[in-house]
């Protein structure tokens, strides 16, 4: 049987953040799974193809991408600007992974780089906002909806980053030591860039669609 979008959005007044947020976390765990009967397609985990850095000295490609840890993410914050139609969200993830097979070549910081292998990318707990920007549409069933048109993003890594690379093979341990420390988070913040513009393009992609089955004066009780 399939969920009943009704029961998915917890209907609150427009100037009550509590109950927003109430009712967004009460949707990361159902969005997280996937609702088939919707067409909304899982986000933890989900996968990316490929994702491509090429920055001075640096090259990173990366395919076969599961990312995972979204479902544990929690709202802290949730404020609509209706005179603008934006919508910040603010919520703290406590670890998100990536894993693949990633190629790099190039130079990090005083530190050559040239790998072709299995890798996975463990973040420690970041917060994360998100300004958007959306607008009403009038939908197939010829009531208007809610849809996010646009997303700026930008997070603050609070717990540091542990890169397993296969394959890497320092040459020292004091070499070791220094790349779990300082390169990984230095090869995280070069790549984030491209990669959250994909990520965030797939999960609102699926937020949308959930939208899509929910009126908006259905979500609102004024």
């Amino acid at each position: 049987m399939g969920q009943n979008p009704g029961s998915i959005i917890k209907p609150c007044r427009r100037n009550d953040e509590a109950c927003m947020i109430e009712s967004a976390n009460k949707v990361i765990p159902i969005i997280a799974t996937g609702v088939p009967s919707l067409n909304v397609d899982p986000i933890d985990p989900f996968h990316l193809k490929e994702f491509q850095l090429n920055a001075p000295k640096f090259f990173v490609n990366a395919t076969n991408n599961e990312v995972a840890g979204y479902k544990s993410c929690v709202f802290q914050s949730v404020k609509f600007n209706w005179e603008v139609s934006s919508l910040k969200l603010e919520l703290i993830c406590p670890s998100i992974t990536i894993s693949g097979h990633l190629e790099i070549s190039g130079e990090l910081p005083g530190f050559p780089v040239e790998r072709n292998n299995e890798f996975k990318l463990t973040s420690g707990e970041y917060s994360l906002t998100l300004s958007c920007k959306f607008e009403k549409v009038k939908g197939a069933d010829g009531k208007t909806h809610m849809r996010i048109t646009d997303v700026e993003n930008s997070s603050e890594l609070r717990g540091g980053v542990d890169l397993d690379y296969e394959g890497f093979k320092p040459k020292t341990e004091p070499e070791a030591v220094e790349f779990k420390k300082n390169y990984a988070e230095t090869l995280y913040e070069l790549a984030r860039p491209s990669f959250a513009k994909l990520k965030y393009e797939y999960i609102f992609k699926n937020v949308n669609k959930l939208l899509e089955s929910v009126p908006f004066d259905d979500m609102f009780l004024d």
